[in-house]
């Protein structure tokens, strides 16, 4: 059987670490089946007002062929917006006589009436498996959706990843990456080791904030940012790279950026912890044995929740012991297995 997994939405490489993490998953657990990478709509690429460029797009994900199909990630809202075209995507998949799955989803920065107009969707061309990465969304969608399973975030999966290299440095170093907010001050009390629970964080301004959030982190390369603190460097990971806006990507002391999602992860697993307020930074270290702190503290964050990591008093996470983690990546497995073993006796290929 031929699975395509949709994997091409890297403007924010958090993407990439949840589809990839799948699809390493699913070649290893499913090797009797054979699994393709696949393009995004570029509907969910492209700008919304760019509609001119929009239809100059070769629309490579509409003309891909697989038996099943595999959406992953924050795809949900996308449903219900018709300019991404998700809705006539599915349409066509199961108007031709296949198969599609979505996994990893959630619903976090869905309104209720979202929610209902997507399960239609849902009723109208049925999923062979709809897997949520959190709690919430669960709740939300397992009495509108009856093939509803309490899933995880895939992004948990990047173990599975072949290819990442190790690193080896002569200094041990700690990774910071903020979206919504400039890079916080950091500071550890005289005497202490940095680490994720010594590390105290205060806030910091954009220099130029009067001017809004959108424009004013472009400009903080005019400001001076520390290399290190206390012999441990600090990395500062963007994880939504625009290769026109150096001036943003390199702005502080070992910045890093790349088109290839397996350097970030190298990058992340050869850290001894992660600051940031996004999601899959934090998932990212957590998978490979290291500790996070978030800083946004809002719906999002369930995914933790749902593996069973919470924050303790300092705000840390720490990682899955390895028998805990492998339990519930085998739990997962087999629900994938019951799914597919069902599509390929009811359709061998």
């Amino acid at each position: 059987m031929k699975i395509g997994v949709y994997n091409a939405a890297w403007g924010n490489v958090g993407n990439a670490f949840f589809a990839t993490g799948l699809i390493s998953l699913l070649r290893k657990e499913f090797p009797q089946h054979t699994v393709y990478e696949l393009d995004e709509p570029h509907a969910y690429l492209a700008p919304t007002w760019n509609r001119r460029s929009r239809g100059h797009v070769f629309p490579l994900a509409s003309i891909q062929e697989a038996d099943v199909y595999v959406f992953t990630g924050p795809i949900l809202a996308q449903i219900v917006r018709p300019h991404f075209g998700f809705d006539l995507l599915i349409k066509r998949i199961k108007e031709a006589g296949h198969e599609y799955m979505i996994l990893s989803a959630s619903a976090s920065e869905m309104t209720d009436e979202e929610v209902r107009a997507c399960a239609e969707v849902l009723l109208q061309f049925p999923p062979l498996a709809f897997a949520t990465r959190d709690e919430q969304t669960y709740e939300r969608f397992r009495s509108l959706v009856p093939s509803c399973h309490n899933g995880i975030c895939c992004a948990f999966l990047i173990p599975f990843i072949d290819g990442v290299a190790d690193v080896k440095r002569d200094r041990p170093y700690f990774i910071s990456s903020f979206y919504k907010r400039p890079e916080p001050y950091f500071s550890v009390p005289k005497g202490l080791e940095v680490s994720a629970d010594t590390l105290k964080i205060s806030p910091r301004k954009y220099l130029f904030g009067c001017i809004g959030r959108r424009w004013a982190r472009h400009l903080e390369f005019l400001r001076a940012y520390p290399s290190s603190l206390n012999g441990v460097d600090i990395v500062r990971v963007h994880q939504g790279f625009n290769p026109a806006t150096s001036l943003f990507n390199y702005a502080q002391p070992n910045s890093f950026v790349s088109y290839n999602p397996r350097s970030y992860l190298s990058v992340y697993k050869g850290c001894e912890f992660v600051v940031s307020d996004r999601v899959h930074a934090c998932a990212a270290a957590l998978a490979y044995g290291h500790p996070a702190r978030l800083l946004d503290i809002n719906d999002r964050m369930g995914i933790f929740a749902r593996m069973g990591i919470s924050r303790d008093s300092n705000g840390v996470m720490r990682p899955l012991a390895r028998i805990q983690y492998e339990k519930v990546v085998a739990e997962y497995v087999a629900y994938l297995r019951r799914v597919l073993d069902e599509r390929n006796t009811q359709c061998p290929r």
